[in-house]
């Protein structure tokens, strides 16, 4: 299981409210909804994100881990790494440190960023017993609202339409599954591993 936490939010939605009123059918001129309609952008967005395991937006993530891993390599999960701002960690006299930049390498390039620890250099000993032993600070996200694939911002508008057309409380089996198209629309984005 990821444990994370976002420390700098998306300072946008990856849809644009006069895209998602346009998807609607709504006048741009009609402001009554437009509340309401950013609530469910944001919603779906959530959504898609957690399908694919990505986020959109930029944003700065702490990831923690117990314990360096025995390997060399870490996998970040969130795809598109931007950069890796720092790695802390907890010694065995349970004071933090930062491990030097000099002692890995990033890779951003594929489809899940990664760590890698240099030749000559070890991951140090961390404290005993700790959920939060290493912290990893990342950026990663497409960047602006403009960088995000188009079949991206495509299923988030299906399923802002599906959820506007259905925005009343409904019982099980009546609405409880994600629309096909949008799971068609992300399946090639979808990245596998990380829960």
């Amino acid at each position: 299981m990821i444990r994370a936490s976002i420390v700098t939010p998306p300072a946008t939605l990856p849809v644009y409210l006069e895209q998602a009123k346009t998807h609607l059918a709504i006048p741009l001129s009609e402001t009554e909804h437009d509340e309401l309609i950013l609530a469910l952008i944001g919603a779906a967005t959530e959504v898609c994100e957690q399908i694919t395991n990505r986020k959109f937006i930029s944003q700065t993530i702490d990831l923690y881990l117990p314990d360096f891993p025995a390997l060399n390599i870490i996998e970040l999960p969130y795809g598109t790494l931007q950069n890796v701002g720092s790695i802390k960690y907890i010694d065995e006299a349970l004071g933090e440190q930062t491990f030097t930049s000099a002692g890995y390498q990033v890779d951003g390039a594929g489809i899940v960023g990664l760590i890698m620890l240099k030749e000559d250099y070890d991951w140090p000993e961390v404290g005993d017993e700790l959920l939060r032993g290493v912290t990893i600070r990342f950026t990663c996200g497409y960047g602006d609202a403009t960088a995000v694939p188009k079949a991206i911002k495509q299923a988030i508008l299906l399923y802002v339409g599906t959820l506007y057309a259905n925005r009343e409380t409904v019982g099980m089996g009546s609405f409880n599954e994600i629309p096909d198209t949008v799971n068609l629309l992300l399946a090639s984005y979808r990245i596998y591993g990380f829960q």
